[in-house]
């Protein structure tokens, strides 16, 4: 009774959260966008990578750009999470976004978001209305034009020769490893020392702590500008436990002691005009009326905001633009003879000649628009409102705000958006020498609300950028372990962002989540110990969540990097490296090592398979997948058989009558066909009918047909359709709630009545006169027949082992023949290729043959590199049986050996393999020519490597190579042309077209494609 109350209250919970949620939908008129769990300004929703359909995560604005507006088709997109109920608008349209950023009274600041950064006391940034006003009367003077804008100036080229002479000492070549750690950070952070506090720092160590204090000023500011994360995130009460913790503690409280030692001392000094940012707001705030004045928390909360806000954002900004000078030696060059012109006597330019140097402040604009140090800015619906958006054929649609909705102005969205900016993702400074929408560019906020110290900003990234720039010439640094990388790979690495307060370069060093894995007392950590000399690019994970869903998007065009990269091994060095989570504790090991791989995958006893992760592909019944050691060879001895040389054939004639049965009976004589989506439109129902008849024996046509057998619910085609598109679902949604959403309903019933078909079917078989057939079914009820009794499969294993290779058979060759297409399609020199290829072969123009099929070997060979660039699975589990020891490689092939602790989980990483420039050239590039010299046969592993690879790779490879012939041979492939992405680059296009979200194995996002009849 107790159980029955306790599912009702849960189901009844679970109803009421979903029509809130439909409600929050409908109320904004179900304006297109992400329907998620978590809303993305939560705590949790920020921590998390984007996991589809839990969070869109923390760097999910920069990360997106303008692509998911493009997507959506509006300049505006929504955000409606479940729990808790919210609905939060993102802006990239100039208009609306000024309209947001004018009506205060209806679209006020969310103060809640900033009540983290008040701990010093409360500050124009935390606060609204009457405050804020009182705020920024008294500080907006303290950002003088003459005074403080010129001491930021000469501060910045002092602080800057001051490393040159002193530190690099005028060598002729400076290697940085981090741009970000070593040299832009203590450069704003002494900049800030002496502009904003008034106190001048040195690049020389000063060893003397200053009586009643623990702890230098110039290491109270360092650390609290590097720990201001932890000491938002980490609870009061912890931030005494951890040894690290207590330091950034510590500098929070000293840096509130040196401030308050600065006041009373200033106060009670004898008048002194002084040029700092602490100063000027001091004296600012003494000439005001007694009852006006600021409280010395408020006077230190303001001050310490300036500080962060002026500290951080300017070190990235000008680490960037480094970063995009080296990378664009041209821009750098037309930068250099610029400041030549201005500055021909070659001395370091004065406050004076600032407004000559318009090409340095369009280098710093356009590293701005790029890489916006916020990227959101949050406000709320005070009223019930509207607001009116457009796109980019400039049609309006006006849709309802209520009250309370959260508005986020998705900067990144707006400066990557192709109606304001031209060519938006290249690096343009000259854009900011013409004409530009000012509308359009929000680095510093916009309105009355925008950043009182954009020209503290200016002032010294022109002057750092002018004075390092005329002086040195700017290269990315040489490194043996990228000597492959193209362009953009190495613009990707060169130019990665992590999000944090601002946008921040990624190449800092983070060890907070590793210091949270050894102090965090779950269980004994001795085995975490084992492996800490392993390198992880994640320097250990706090949730074990993560580990699953890490390189997973939401946004449908998410660039391919992220998912399929390679790039973090690159970055740490050797071909495998671990992700130890505290919670629960566990260790992987990823291995993109051919070798190690091959070891691995090879020694079956000391590396079986985690038989536990496949329990959910358990039902219909035991199969050679979800199984291992005496069970797996049982099956493995009854299923090879069945693949044999008839059923290849089989397959190859089925694919090419169901092939031409959808271009004669279905496109007809269109010199045109216009498909918005391959996947959905062609690939998926072609493997589909290919496995119906090649599988089951059973054909099925594209014209529909009406009759469902008699004693069934649902036609044998419509059931085998909803269970390969309705396997997640039934995998994922608990059995009991499979009954009450009608959606889930029908594909409960498919599953029951496609496991009805195969018991008729082996009944049937089983009691007619023996007839030789071809099909898979047929085979493997041959098969068993043959053995002895106890060795044959029972009928649940016989429909769970056919079930496996449906899934198998199906998914991943619909979704390699898509990702073909798509890649001949971005690549007609390839294609044309392929094509002249074809008509060598087939000369009379039929379609081929299947004794054709070994002579069409580019054919073959542009599968092979579409499965090598887009394998199936992306990751084969194994476990380590006991304590044993990997060794791995670099570019440099240096050896390094390695434990591996009994239980280790470890992951074969499919596209880490697959994109390793030691196995493989320009791996990043579509070169299907790859496949007809000499390859590493060991580091290609879409079918799995040793005696566990696929039964059904030539079920695969003669489906797909037959299919992508037939119609190369008939057909011209393009991208269908939109106008929404008519400025976009090759490289924008590639990422959309061949945009990947997760599933049980990679799947394409939507290949829109068009197929020209050849004459």
């Amino acid at each position: 009774m107790f159980f029955k109350a306790a599912f009702c209250f849960v189901l009844l919970f679970l109803l009421r959260r979903f029509l809130k949620h439909r409600r929050a939908a409908a109320l904004v008129k179900f304006l297109p966008g992400y329907r998620t769990l978590l809303p993305r300004e939560s705590f949790i929703g920020n921590l998390l990578p984007a996991i589809p359909g839990i969070t869109v995560g923390g760097n999910f604005l920069f990360l997106n750009g303008h692509k998911k507006y493009e997507y959506f088709g509006w300049d505006i997109h929504s955000l409606i999470s479940l729990w808790p109920v919210s609905t939060a608008l993102y802006l990239a349209d100039a208009a609306a976004i000024k309209e947001v950023m004018s009506a205060r009274a209806r679209f006020p600041k969310p103060v809640y978001l900033y009540e983290s950064l008040s701990f010093f006391g409360y500050n124009i940034v935390a606060a609204e209305h009457d405050l804020w006003k009182k705020y920024r009367k008294i500080t907006a003077p303290a950002f003088s034009e003459v005074r403080n804008n010129k001491l930021v100036w000469d501060e910045s080229i002092r602080i800057l020769l001051d490393l040159v002479d002193n530190v690099w000492k005028n060598k002729d070549v400076v290697t940085v490893d981090d741009c970000l750690a070593e040299m832009t950070m203590p450069l704003a952070l002494y900049v800030i020392g002496s502009a904003g506090f008034g106190r001048r720092i040195s690049w020389v160590e000063d060893t003397q702590i200053p009586v009643g204090h623990k702890m230098k000023f110039k290491d109270a500011l360092r650390i609290v500008s590097t720990g201001i994360f932890i000491k938002l995130a980490i609870p009061k009460l912890f931030m005494k436990v951890v040894p690290a913790f207590r330091t950034i503690d510590l500098a929070f409280n000293e840096l509130r002691a040196y401030m308050n030692e600065m006041i009373t001392g200033r106060l009670n000094s004898e008048k002194v005009e002084r040029d700092d940012l602490f100063s000027n707001l001091l004296q600012a705030n003494n000439e005001d009326a007694e009852d006006e004045r600021l409280s010395a928390d408020e006077l230190i909360g303001n001050i310490y905001i300036f500080f962060v806000a002026g500290h951080e954002t300017t070190a990235n900004t000008i680490c960037f633009a480094l970063a995009l000078l080296a990378l664009h030696p041209e821009i750098q060059e037309q930068l250099f003879q610029h400041n030549k012109d201005q500055m021909p006597n070659g001395k370091p330019p004065t406050y004076e000649q600032m407004p000559q140097l318009t090409f340095a402040l369009a280098v710093i604009y356009e590293t701005m628009r790029m890489y916006p140090p916020v990227t959101g800015i949050p406000k709320y619906s005070a009223e019930d409102t509207t607001l009116t958006t457009s796109n980019s054929h400039n049609e309006k649609f006006t849709f309802p705000v209520p009250k309370g909705t959260l508005l986020v102005i998705d900067t990144p969205g707006l400066h990557y958006n192709a109606r304001y900016w031209k060519d938006p993702y290249e690096f343009k400074p000259s854009r900011f020498l013409e004409d530009w929408d000012r509308d359009a560019f929000a680095p510093f906020s916009i309105g009355s609300r925008a950043c009182l110290g954009r020209r503290f900003a200016e002032m010294e990234s022109v002057a750092v950028l002018c004075t390092v720039v005329s002086r040195y010439k700017i290269e990315v640094k040489d490194d043996p372990k990228f000597v492959g990388e193209s362009f953009t790979e190495k613009k990707a690495r060169v130019l990665d962002t992590k999000a944090g307060l601002t946008l921040t370069h990624t190449d800092c060093e983070k060890d907070f989540c590793l210091d949270i894995a050894r102090f965090y007392p779950l269980k004994p950590l001795s085995r975490i110990y084992f492996l800490l000399s392993l390198p992880s690019p994640l320097e250990g994970t706090f949730l074990g969540i993560t580990e699953v869903c890490l390189g997973f998007q939401s946004n449908p065009a998410v660039p391919l990097e992220l998912i399929l990269s390679g790039v973090g091994y690159g970055r740490i060095g050797w071909d495998v490296h671990s992700v130890i989570a505290a919670w629960p504790v566990s260790i992987t090991l990823y291995l993109a090592d051919a070798a190690a791989i091959k070891e691995v995958t090879s020694a079956r006893v000391r590396f079986p398979k985690p038989i536990y992760l496949y329990d959910t592909l358990t039902f219909f019944g035991h199969n050679i997948i979800a199984t291992e050691h005496d069970l797996w060879k049982k099956y493995r001895k009854i299923a090879a058989p069945a693949f044999s040389e008839r059923n290849n054939k089989l397959v190859w004639d089925e694919s090419i009558r169901i092939l031409l049965d959808l271009v004669e009976n279905v496109w007809k004589d269109k010199k045109e066909i216009v498909v918005d989506d391959c996947l959905a439109e062609i690939t998926t129902p072609l493997a589909l009918y290919i496995i119906g008849s090649a599988g089951f024996g059973r054909k099925i046509s594209w014209k529909e047909d009406t009759q469902i057998p008699l004693g069934h619910s649902m036609k044998f085609k419509d059931a085998l359709r909803i269970v390969s598109t309705g396997v997640f679902i039934k995998l994922a949604v608990p059995k009991l709630l499979m009954k009450l959403v009608p959606a889930f309903r029908t594909i409960d019933l498919a599953f029951s009545e496609l496991r009805a078909y195969m018991n008729e079917m082996i009944e049937e078989r089983l009691n007619s006169e023996k007839v030789e057939r071809d099909d898979l079914f047929s085979n493997l009820l041959e098969a068993n027949n043959e053995d002895t009794e106890e060795e044959r499969l029972s009928t649940d294993e016989l429909i769970g082992n056919i079930y496996i290779f449906f899934v198998a058979g199906h998914e991943t060759t619909a979704n390699t023949i898509c990702f073909a297409l798509a890649l001949l399609a971005l690549h007609p020199e390839i294609q044309e290729t392929l094509f002249q290829h074809i008509k060598e072969q087939m000369p009379d123009g039929k379609p081929p043959s299947y004794e054709q099929m070994p002579r069409l070997i580019y054919a073959l060979a542009v599968i092979y590199e579409a499965l090598r660039m887009y394998p199936p699975v992306t990751g084969i589990p194994k476990y380590s049986a006991e304590d044993t020891t990997l060794t791995t490689s670099n570019l440099q092939n240096e050896k390094f050996t390695f434990p591996v602790p009994k239980g280790t989980l470890l992951i074969i990483d499919t596209p880490g393999l697959h994109y390793n420039a030691r196995y493989w050239k320009d791996p990043h590039e579509f070169n299907p020519s790859r496949f007809l010299g000499d390859w590493d046969r060991d580091a290609f592993a879409p079918f799995s490597i040793g005696a566990r690879a696929c039964l059904g790779r030539r079920f695969a490879e003669m489906e797909s190579v037959a299919v992508l012939c037939t119609i190369v041979s008939r057909f011209k492939i393009e991208v269908k042309d939109d106008p929404k992405f008519a400025r976009e680059s090759f490289a924008e296009k590639k990422a959309r077209v061949l945009a990947t979200k997760p599933g049980l194995t990679l799947t394409p996002v939507n290949v829109p494609l068009v197929f020209k009849r050849r004459n």
